[in-house]
């Protein structure tokens, strides 16, 4: 189940009940070709989506909307970086067959999971998903420093990681 969508400038967030940002692209560049994702609209969703990407666990872009792109590949590392470099929060779906090519061509495969249909991804996000205690507050959620107590800034305060 997702909550209510939040519409950005070249996307739309939602985000499911276990925290999963599902992230639709939404692109505007209609001049040469029906979905195609433009340089500049690359350049914005780069900076929009590693913001997002910060706050969340684990990010599944959905690219039904989209045909062609130009420059994406610089969007999905920043966001892959900005999700910490681990292989497993971050998956695409319903990629057209010339964009699913591409991401498999530059080795995307590798690093993201890519899935036909957002159904198949989340399910797959669900199957792989493990959650630990948290290492550095021991599963209390708070870390005590030399004045005070803050929340744990590995965990957020929740006392559990989720790991793959």
């Amino acid at each position: 189940m997702t909550t209510s969508a939040v519409k950005g400038k070249y996307y739309t967030l939602e985000t499911t009940d276990d925290d999963i940002a599902i992230v639709t692209i939404t692109p505007t560049h209609q001049k040469k070709a029906r979905g195609a994702l433009s340089e500049d609209e690359c350049f914005v969703l780069r900076e929009q989506l590693a913001k997002l990407a910060s706050s969340h666990e684990r990010m599944l872009i959905n690219l039904e909307n989209v045909e062609y792109v130009h420059k994406f590949e610089y969007v999905l590392i920043a966001i892959w970086k900005a999700l910490g470099k681990r292989i497993g929060p971050l998956r695409i779906c319903s990629a057209s067959g010339y964009v699913k090519d591409i991401l498999v061509i530059m080795r995307f495969s590798k690093l993201i999971g890519i899935h036909d249909d957002r159904e198949s991804a989340l399910q797959a996000f669900r199957q792989h998903t493990k959650t630990e205690t948290c290492r550095d507050c021991r599963g209390s959620g708070q870390y005590v420093g030399l004045t005070c107590v803050e929340a744990c800034k590995k965990c957020g305060g929740k006392g559990k990681v989720i790991t793959w």
